[in-house]
């Protein structure tokens, strides 16, 4: 979890926030300051609204995580499940995934929007979109920043109900070693 001490946040900053905060700003500077609020004085507020357990999850208290991507109305992963996903990635935390459908994601777009093969090879969906041609477990940029955090995807068909649980690929899941320290 980042260092969150007084020490730990730039001296720059403090220093502007404390002297907007001090009784030699005018008011008009204080109602500049409440109309637009910095970083830290978005984070504090945060922190005092929100209850702990929710604030620690935005403010990036879990280390590594682990995400279901399996397709969600669609061919690929949700779009909320995709979004936790890259939050952790961009904070440098390793991802990992895991998906009931073993298909490559090129199978599932086209199984998913229908196919239309254009003239010069490109693949493409009934809308004439161009459908990836990877090979991978989901869309490029998922699959990527999984793979560049240090994390892996396990993919395995389920058999039991409910399907979207995909606690065969969970659990194999699991097993996956992280590639780098957590």
């Amino acid at each position: 979890m980042p260092d969150k001490t007084p020490s730990s946040i730039p001296s720059a900053q403090t220093a502007a926030s404390d002297w907007l905060t001090s009784s030699g700003a005018t008011p008009e500077q204080q109602a500049l300051k409440r109309r637009y609020p910095t970083a830290l004085d978005l984070r504090a507020r945060a922190q005092r609204r929100l209850p702990r357990f929710a604030f620690e999850y935005l403010d990036g208290g879990a280390g590594a995580g682990l995400f279901n991507l399996s397709p969600f109305r669609g061919p690929s992963a949700g779009a909320g499940t995709v979004f936790e996903l890259g939050k952790m990635a961009a904070q440098g935390k390793p991802v990992f995934g895991y998906s009931n459908d073993p298909a490559a994601y090129e199978a599932r777009a086209v199984r998913s929007q229908g196919q239309k093969t254009e003239e010069d090879g490109v693949l493409r969906d009934r809308d004439g979109h161009m459908i990836e041609r990877f090979g991978l477990a989901d869309n490029l940029m998922i699959a990527e920043a999984i793979r560049q955090s240090g994390g892996d995807t396990s993919v395995a068909e389920e058999k039991a109900e409910p399907r979207l649980a995909a606690m065969a690929a969970f659990e194999a899941a699991l097993a996956i070693p992280c590639t780098r320290a957590v």
